[in-house]
């Protein structure tokens, strides 16, 4: 488990138009330990998220200004890495499909208890860090391929058992990769 999901704490944007429903979603919130702060409309949201950067976004469908899938549509094109956590009354197939076309990981009927909102935030925060620290393996093995594509002559010498040596290490490590990969549950 992650260390933000194993704190209960991290940065919540909530995104609400009926203020009673906010106010006890904020009240919940808090009393998790996440930092919250809440938007009343699209574009209050989206200037929020650019400033501060959540970590996950509650965001409710049907908002004045414009739909809870644009906003997310919009978070996603600016690059956001917020996990989008889906907040409505209206339960269908239709928004539930479109709701994760559009990049939600969790969907939540309205209204919802504490113990649920604190399950699927849990769960999006740690999917989350995951995530990050598979983009950061990623890198670091696209970085040791390439190295490895190509050893450094002087470091290994030219001798046909150095190179052989360095292959065999890089297989290795690269072998102990992919097992922490797979026993991580991630797939390729």
């Amino acid at each position: 488990m992650s260390e933000t999901a194993k704190q209960g704490a991290g940065r919540v944007l909530l995104i609400e138009d009926t203020p009673t429903q906010a106010e006890v979603a904020k009240a919940m919130l808090a009393t998790m330990g996440h930092d919250v702060r809440h938007a009343a409309t699209g574009a209050e949201a989206l200037a929020i998220a650019q400033e501060w950067q959540p970590d996950a976004v509650l965001v409710d469908l049907e908002l004045p200004d414009i739909s809870g899938f644009e906003v997310m549509r919009r978070l996603k094109a600016r690059g956001s890495k917020a996990a989008m956590i889906v907040l409505t009354v209206n339960s269908g197939v239709e928004n539930v499909v479109q709701a994760m076309r559009e990049g939600a990981i969790d969907f939540i009927v309205k209204p919802y208890a504490k113990a649920r909102l604190q399950v699927t935030l849990d769960n999006a925060l740690e999917n989350r860090a995951l995530r990050a620290e598979l983009t950061a393996v990623k890198e670091q093995l696209n970085t040791f391929v390439t190295a490895a594509a190509s050893p450094p002559a002087r470091r290994y010498g030219n001798d046909r058992s150095s190179r052989t040596r360095y292959a065999i290490g890089a297989l290795v490590f690269l072998a102990a990769v992919l097992g922490l990969f797979l026993v991580a549950g991630f797939g390729f």
